[in-house]
């Protein structure tokens, strides 16, 4: 994916993560990291059609309040190859984070996916792993 591709692919995706407080990004520098809250998200699955897509849906449950949810799809126009991640800045979020991960082969069709729930983890990095499976 071309450095103007992947930065369009995650301007799309915080503009509609926003509603959450959610930051997509590309990379975790480990010094960039010490101090925020962030969430590695890494996909990884085998005996997969080519996937072209992944659709990615967060849904926040907050512990005193009414939650919300974001669902984008980054779309390479090539072959996503396994496995592959994705990093989420959670500064302002408390509560559970629902992450949800559908592969989508050319046409659009799912291929593959998987999801989890997480604990946000204050000022401390970490990381999801979601072993995509045929549906």
């Amino acid at each position: 994916m071309t450095d103007d591709r992947q930065r369009a692919t995650a301007m799309n995706l915080r503009q509609t993560l926003l509603g959450l407080g959610l930051l997509l990004a590309l990379g975790l520098a480990a010094t960039g990291c010490a101090k925020g809250t962030y969430l590695e998200v890494r996909v990884t699955g085998s005996d997969l059609p080519d996937i072209y897509a992944l659709r990615v849906a967060l849904t926040l449950t907050p512990p005193t309040d009414a939650g919300g949810s974001a669902i984008d799809t980054i779309d390479t126009g090539a072959v996503i190859k396994l496995p592959t991640s994705m990093a989420f800045q959670l500064d302002t979020e408390t509560g559970s984070l629902q992450v949800a991960v559908t592969a989508l082969d050319q046409t659009g069709r799912q291929v593959g996916a998987a999801s989890t729930t997480t604990t946000i983890k204050r000022a401390q990095t970490w990381t999801v792993v979601l072993n995509l499976a045929p549906p």
